[in-house]
Order: C-alpha cells, then sequence, then structure tokens
C-alpha cells in the first residue's frame, strides 16, 4: 500500500473517532437548539467515514458493493439532518416535528430501496466497474436516473438550509454572523467536494473528498453550536 493509501484511510480513521466524539458531546448537551440533529448528523458521518474506508481495502466484489451500499445510509439522508439541523438552530422549532421528519425521509427511504435492490432494475447504478490503484478499491459506477434525482433532493435541501443560515444572519443584525458564517461553511466545504466528485471526476475511478470534508462540518458546526 503506497504512502497517499495508508494517509487517506487514516484520515478517514480520524474523521469516525472525531465525529463520533462530537456526536457523544452534543448528546450530553443536547439541550441546545439542533444539537439532536447535530447527533444524528455525527452519526452518519462516522458510518460514511468508516464503511467508505473498509470499502477501499475490500477488493471482494460482492462485499465492495455490500460496503458501498452501506455507504448510502450516510450519503442518502445526510440533507435530511442537515436541514433539520438549521431549522432548530434557526428557532424554527415548530417544523421539527415526526411527521416533518417522516415526510423528509421518504424520498431517502426510496432511495436507499433502490440501492439495495439495483441488481433488479438498474436505476441507481447501471453498471459498476472496480479498479485497484496505489493500494486502494475504487469504484467507477455508471449511475442511473435514480442517482440524479437523489442528487437533485439532496442540494435543493441544502439550499434551504443555506437560506435559514443566511435569513438569520439579516434578521439578527449580524448578531450571529460568526455562528451562521461557520455553519454555512460547514455546508459549502463538503457539497463543493461532493459536485467535483459528481460532476468532475466522473469520467474516471477517484477518491470521493466528500467523506473527508465532512470532518470540516463537524468541527463548523460544533463550535458554531456549542
Amino acid at each position: 500500500m503506497s504512502l497517499l493509501a495508508t494517509v487517506l484511510l487514516a484520515l478517514l480513521g480520524i474523521s469516525a473517532v472525531l465525529t463520533t466524539a462530537l456526536g457523544i458531546y452534543a448528546f450530553r448537551h443536547r439541550e441546545e437548539p439542533g444539537a439532536t440533529a447535530f447527533v444524528v448528523l455525527m452519526g452518519v458521518l462516522a458510518l460514511w467515514a468508516l464503511s467508505y474506508g473498509l470499502g477501499l481495502v475490500t477488493a471482494d466484489r460482492f462485499w465492495r458493493i455490500t460496503l458501498l451500499r452501506c455507504v448510502w445510509f450516510s450519503t442518502g439522508t445526510i440533507e435530511v439532518w442537515l436541514l433539520l439541523f438549521a431549522l432548530a438552530y434557526t428557532g424554527h422549532d415548530e417544523f421539527v416535528s415526526r411527521r416533518t421528519v417522516a415526510g423528509l425521509l421518504v424520498f431517502p427511504a426510496t432511495v436507499l430501496v433502490g440501492v439495495w435492490t439495483n441488481d433488479f432494475h438498474h436505476l441507481f447504478w447501471q453498471q459498476h466497474n472496480i479498479v485497484e490503484a496505489g493500494g486502494l478499491v475504487l469504484v467507477d459506477p455508471v449511475w442511473g436516473p435514480l442517482f440524479w434525482a437523489e442528487v437533485v433532493y439532496t442540494y435543493l435541501l441544502v439550499a434551504v438550509a443555506s437560506a435559514l443560515l443566511i435569513r438569520l444572519i439579516y434578521q439578527s443584525d449580524y448578531l450571529y454572523t460568526d455562528q451562521s458564517a461557520l455553519l454555512l461553511v460547514g455546508i459549502a466545504t463538503p457539497f463543493v467536494a461532493s459536485a467535483a466528485d459528481v460532476f468532475v471526476f466522473a469520467d474516471r475511478p477517484a477518491i470521493d473528498p466528500t467523506p473527508y470534508a465532512f470532518t470540516v462540518t463537524g468541527v463548523a458546526f460544533a463550535y458554531a453550536l456549542f
């Protein structure tokens, strides 16, 4: 295994440990606005880093694809937890209810079903190309229509969450500028990385930079929240 591969795996391990620690800390201080959604967010980020890291060192095709599917428990729901966090943090707690959560999770649940049953319909992935490079096992998928629908849904919810934080800055006469700016950085960083992975590196197998970028999200959100 190359030095670069070792560093990349080590960073994923650090990300998993850090997000888990932040989630535990937030759980102990869950009376803060948005802390409950933050706990779930840190949990799915830790799962993402762990399952993605294991996938990078798994050469067997069946288990490599299985771990890739496990990643979508995180990537397929993370936009919901971001929006719920933004709603609670900006004082819109009345919208954070079981009905809201259930409604927002309907489409992600559909995506997860599509991911795990893809062999029967190929609506999410049309095919997988597995490539070993530098000691890492990379997957180069050809995306189907359900994936692109998920991308639209994700970016829509992220846009709403960002708008809520920007609105907070103006409504508070810039009292929460520093905190909101941190939150916006925490949202923007991984989704710029995600957009690069989907639209820039889509024509070749490459490391997904998104789980690394989400470490920035965890630290920024924790600092702004606590």
